[in-house]
């Protein structure tokens, strides 16, 4: 299906521009697939919710259930439905392979390039939901001073603890210990130093995490300023996963310091279209459109973030500058 500049794979959930590709789930791929069934027409929410694949999991002990259905509503039909029982001897490994058993019973064919499961994979249970809580507090924590950067790094920790092996943990220490830098919560050197030896263990630990080579990234370009090093490690993170936002984010940062600013606000427009709420990724690519003198884009495209530009610490340096004055006169705020 074609609309626009755009293109959807209907058997692999692919929505496609040019080279670039977005793996849809399941309720958005059947939301956007109705609507495109019916160009022109007003899709109502209670049609919408007629073809949905619906789930629930239920865990027992260190065994846990997990059964899909997927259901036409309007005349009550369950069309298909399945039930997986797995030991939680391998969270990320149950993950994958229930997932991969629906796609396939639901006759869908997974891309070529789909990765294998993590090496790193925990077989601790009890290690698995530490790293959960340290993902909650890491992605929910608000200001450089907030306490939920130092639950994160806690959770993160004993996750380690429970579990020497367990790759996704010591990535997850290793971003948290490169945001005590940048915060200045901490030393920032003694800070990117733990950062890179964590990110390093976790490489040694699976060399296919897209989360340890953004960590990589951000120490080479923050504390090595080893260029090349730190561009290949973007490249690979956004290799292993394209929507990683914080890579595109860290990618192109490094490429506006570099003066590469057309690839500059390439990486920053898809880390926006990615997440585009997020006020980390709206001040960089405000900062970005800055450096490549499109000051008229850095408003439009960072809408979420522009009451803190005025205030940002990084652009305290420009207020002199009639350049910087045109943008905040742009942006209303004079």
């Amino acid at each position: 299906m074609r609309f626009g500049p755009f293109e959807l794979d209907v058997r692999s959930r692919e929505l496609r521009n040019g080279d670039i590709r977005a793996r849809l789930q399941e309720q958005p791929f059947e939301i956007l697939r109705m609507m495109l069934e019916r160009p022109g027409d007003v899709v109502t929410r209670e049609e919408l919710r007629q073809r949905l694949l619906e789930g629930s999991v239920r865990r027992e002990g260190d065994r846990v259930r997990v059964t899909a259905r997927l259901v036409e509503a309007a005349p009550e039909t369950h069309l298909w439905a399945e039930t997986y029982e797995r030991h939680l001897t391998d969270c990320l490994a149950v993950q994958a392979d229930v997932a991969a058993r629906i796609a396939e019973s639901l006759t869908l064919e997974l891309a070529p390039d789909r990765a294998a499961p993590s090496g790193g994979a925990s077989t601790s249970v009890s290690a698995y939901q530490e790293y959960l809580k340290g993902r909650y507090h890491w992605n929910n924590y608000l200001r450089p001073d907030d306490e939920g950067l130092d639950r994160a790094q806690a959770h993160y920790i004993e996750a380690y603890r429970l579990d020497p092996r367990f790759a996704p943990a010591q990535a997850g220490l290793a971003r948290v210990q490169i945001a005590r830098a940048v915060n200045y919560r901490d030393r920032p050197r003694t800070a990117l130093d733990a950062a890179r030896g964590a990110a390093k263990q976790a490489l040694d630990l699976d060399s296919r995490l897209s989360e340890a080579h953004l960590a990589f990234g951000d120490v080479r370009r923050m504390l090595e300023w080893d260029w090349r090093g730190a561009e290949a490690a973007y490249l690979a993170a956004i290799a292993l996963n394209p929507s990683q936002e914080n890579a595109h984010r860290g990618y192109g940062t490094m490429l506006a310091m570099l003066g590469r600013a057309d690839e500059a606000v390439r990486e920053l427009e898809r880390a926006s279209d990615l997440d585009p709420l997020c006020l980390v990724v709206s001040t960089a690519a405000a900062w970005v459109c800055y450096l490549a003198g499109e000051y008229e884009r850095a408003v439009v495209d960072s809408d979420p973030a522009l009451p803190f530009i005025a205030v940002e610490p990084r652009f305290a340096p420009l207020r002199g500058d009639a350049r910087y004055a045109r943008l905040v006169e742009l942006m209303g705020l004079t």
